[in-house]
């Protein structure tokens, strides 16, 4: 028979160990320009991303994309939590995310691209467009 807390607890105060959320791997190679070592073929520049120009990293060698915090939180852009995280490895840290901004426009010459891109705390780069 099921035992009730006597204290009057509901939902989450009650004592019944959480399910674990799944997480994945990540990896992202260059949290900074500084980080890129001299003469390395890192593409770079100023793009529009939901209408903000700002420093986007292309790394070739990530397969997620990644926005800072702080570019998300500036510009009020629409944070999701997931379900699940990401454990992201890179040079700097491991940190484990569970935040994203689902379809971000992404705007190259003449060209949109909607992109997902995990919010990375410590990123100090705007973004950084993985080869997702």
């Amino acid at each position: 028979m099921l035992q009730l807390p006597q204290d009057g607890a509901f939902g989450e105060e009650l004592p019944y160990p959480m399910k674990q959320q799944p997480t994945y791997p990540a990896h992202v190679h260059h949290t900074s320009m500084e980080d890129i070592p001299e003469g390395e073929p890192v593409p770079a520049g100023m793009f529009p991303v939901n209408q903000h120009l700002i420093v986007i990293l292309f790394d070739s060698g990530s397969l997620h994309s990644f926005i800072s915090q702080a570019f998300a939180q500036k510009y009020d852009q629409l944070v999701t939590k997931l379900g699940y995280g990401y454990h992201i490895s890179s040079a700097e840290a491991d940190i484990l995310t569970k935040r994203m901004v689902h379809g971000a426009a992404l705007d190259i010459s003449d060209w949109r691209f909607c992109v997902n891109l995990m919010v990375m705390p410590v990123l100090v780069l705007d973004v950084i467009i993985g080869m997702n």
